[in-house]
């Protein structure tokens, strides 16, 4: 399920968002730990960059990051 950018589940999200891991077409979408910057710093960035990424709810308590086709992020947060 789609996680709205106004939503104040969003804000524990970010701020609870741990064991990062990149999938990308570089990398053959295989799943990459992010250990460059924060889980949290990094959200931030990429939905203040890209407008049009999103944050989808797996229901197990992970998150994926899409920022389009071929670059997402999945990672574990607690939500409200």
């Amino acid at each position: 399920m789609k996680v709205r950018k106004n939503s104040k589940k969003l804000a524990t999200i970010i701020s609870t968002a741990r064991d990062m891991e990149v999938m990308s077409l570089d990398n053959g979408f295989n799943g990459v730990p992010v250990t460059s910057i924060a889980p949290s710093e990094l959200i931030a960035s990429v939905l203040a960059r890209f407008g049009f990424a999103s944050i989808f709810d797996n229901s197990d308590g992970t998150f994926t990051l899409r920022v389009h086709g071929n670059l997402w992020y999945c990672f574990t947060a607690d939500a409200a």
